[in-house]
């Protein structure tokens, strides 16, 4: 089947829907994952707030309880005085009543040497401190607690955070300083601990970035995910907060990282969460909504390869049948499967194929018969070519003699050469004279006739007053005729117009008159009726017949009578003629509701 492929075709379109749909389902795809994205960073992000907060908390409740040892060992030092061995009793006390402790006392004296610990007791050497900037700080500013950076404990030979507060005596002059230090392996269990459950990494550092703890060092969380050079341009006091990186969805290496400045403390909190947990948990999220996705496209899909197949497969081969019908090419009787329309279209494009292959032997058969007709016409043409020349060619020879006989018949009987000595040849000659005038009205009805037949004889319409015509035609009948026929007019419609050839209606009327007059007798009459039915106009013309007519007014009868016939039927109309048992004759021409005004 040859298609304009310029213009939207029903395959093209389901097409265009079909790429549509799914380029749709892309896009909300893409949007989908987009949205859960986002709203699983959000939601990291939230989360990490809130380990940020909980280990900012921890770290705040940890350094004050620290503080809180410094201030009250410091308190009870300056009452007492700074000797070692006062000092050492006092820190076992303390120790004692606040239970085994990652804590570890020391104290600082004014040589800036640490002589006394909880753990060691009066040291006999005393270790020297003083590059320690915790001890630089608690000199600066005593009575008030400060946090050093991470180190490897001198006695406790492990990492800790160091803090301590300096000691004046009542003049103000520095007597030492009390130093605490938090294990960073124990604080970094308990933080551990308490966000076990949310699989967040974390590192803590101070504002010089260096590591204070990490959970589980041996996997350098803070070195493999954090450059510390980008990070000392970060102004801390400014940005305090903020999402350092980004998982992705394709990258198990790429984390979701956040970092937030202590709310009071100069420390720094950099939390993680790994790679690959970050993708288990987005595809988890992701999961179910992909699938009800994919569940709403394979539905789709499913409905347009339905659609595809129960109605556009169907339509179109519909479509094709129908053009090969146009084309002439034989149905195909396959049945049509599909929805009940479908199968009901091609039942109807069956029926019209049948039709159309009726209509074309019907054509078929009237193109043989107009043939046939057209080769009768023309024959009937010729035929009456044939016969119209004939009489013509009779009438104008025949014409000829009858009115050469007519003009001496007339002399004679008239004696235009004087009196006849025998009168009984004046009967013989009026004989002549009226025979020869029958003859040639015949004759001039017979060329009317062939005029008519032939095509010669047309019709000049104009609009007529039928009873005015008839009234006329009865007058001139009357003065033509002079045998005392009476012609009773029974009309009673005073118009009637008829669309016609006022001069052939007239003819026609004086042609039933005389066609009645040949079989009627002296003094009998003529009855003249009309009637009007369904816009449908008759003339009736009633008349006793005689029961006998000479071979002449027979023939004479029936010549006026075709004629008449002839002309009624150039107006479409027709002429009957009705005999009763009585013997009353009725001639009744009719002229068409068409004909009628």
């Amino acid at each position: 089947m040859s298609l304009n492929r310029t213009q939207p075709s029903l395959s093209r379109d389901f097409t265009l829907l079909s790429v549509f749909i799914v380029f749709i389902l892309l896009l909300v795809s893409i949007w989908v994952t987009v949205e859960t994205l986002g709203n699983y960073q959000r939601d990291v992000h939230k989360q990490m707030e809130s380990e940020a907060l909980r280990l900012d908390r921890g770290l705040i409740v940890e350094i004050e309880n620290a503080s809180y040892i410094l201030e009250s060992v410091g308190r009870q030092i300056q009452a007492t005085g700074d000797n070692p061995q006062n000092i050492a009793q006092l820190f076992f006390s303390f120790t004692k009543a606040e239970g085994p402790k990652r804590l570890v006392l020391a104290w600082v004296n004014k040589s800036q040497a640490i002589s006394v610990s909880n753990n060691l007791g009066v040291l006999e050497k005393p270790i020297d401190v003083s590059d320690r900037d915790y001890v630089k700080k608690s000199i600066a500013e005593p009575w008030k607690v400060h946090i050093g950076r991470p180190i490897e404990g001198r006695l406790s030979h492990k990492w800790i955070v160091p803090l301590s507060i300096g000691l004046t005596d009542k003049n103000g002059t520095y007597v030492g300083s009390v130093a605490v230090s938090l294990d960073t392996t124990s604080l970094n269990a308990d933080i551990a601990r308490s966000m076990k459950d949310s699989g967040i990494r974390f590192a803590i550092t101070n504002l010089a970035l260096t590591l204070l703890t990490q959970s589980g060092p041996s996997e350098q969380f803070f070195a493999s995910h954090f450059d510390v050079n980008k990070l000392a341009k970060e102004d801390f006091n400014k940005v305090k907060s903020a999402l350092y990186s980004h998982g992705s969805l394709f990258d198990s290496n790429a984390v979701y990282s956040y970092y937030e400045r202590s709310s009071r403390y100069p420390y720094i909190i950099f939390l993680g969460i790994d790679g690959v947990q970050s993708q288990h948990a987005i595809y988890k999220l992701l999961a179910p909504r992909l699938f009800q996705l994919a569940v709403i496209a394979l539905f789709l899909l499913f409905v347009l390869w339905t659609v595809r197949k129960r109605i556009i497969h169907p339509v179109i081969t519909l479509t094709e049948q129908t053009a090969s019908i146009v084309r002439g090419v034989p149905f195909h009787e396959d049945i049509m499967q599909g929805p009940l329309e479908i199968e009901q279209l091609a039942t109807e494009i069956r029926r019209l194929y049948d039709y159309i292959e009726e209509r074309r032997r019907i054509e078929a058969e009237a193109r043989l018969k107009n043939n046939e007709l057209t080769r009768i016409k023309e024959a009937a043409q010729l035929t009456n070519q044939v016969k119209a020349d004939f009489f013509a060619y009779v009438g104008q020879e025949l014409t000829e003699p009858v009115e050469v006989i007519l003009a001496h018949s007339e002399t004679v009987k008239d004696q235009h050469f004087g009196p006849i000595g025998n009168t009984k040849y004046l009967a013989p000659a009026y004989d002549i004279y009226e025979h020869a005038q029958q003859l040639l009205s015949m004759l001039r009805d017979i060329q009317t006739l062939s005029k008519a037949e032939t095509g010669l004889l047309a019709l000049s319409e104009t609009d007529v007053d039928l009873m005015f015509v008839l009234q006329k035609s009865i007058r001139i009948f009357r003065e033509k005729q002079h045998s005392g026929f009476e012609i009773q007019n029974d009309i009673t419609q005073e118009t009637v117009q008829i669309h016609g050839d006022e001069l052939r209606i007239k003819q026609m009327i004086l042609s039933i008159l005389t066609a009645a007059s040949h079989q009627l007798t002296r003094g009998e009459t003529i009855r003249i009726t009309t009637s009007i039915k369904a816009q449908e106009v008759s003339l009736i013309f009633s008349y006793a017949a005689a029961p006998t007519l000479g071979a002449t007014s027979r023939s004479r009868h029936g010549l006026d009578l075709a004629l008449a016939r002839l002309l009624i039927a150039m107006h479409q109309g027709t002429l009957e003629v009705k005999t009763t048992y009585d013997r009353v004759t009725s001639i009744i021409v009719k002229f068409p509701a068409l004909r009628v005004i």
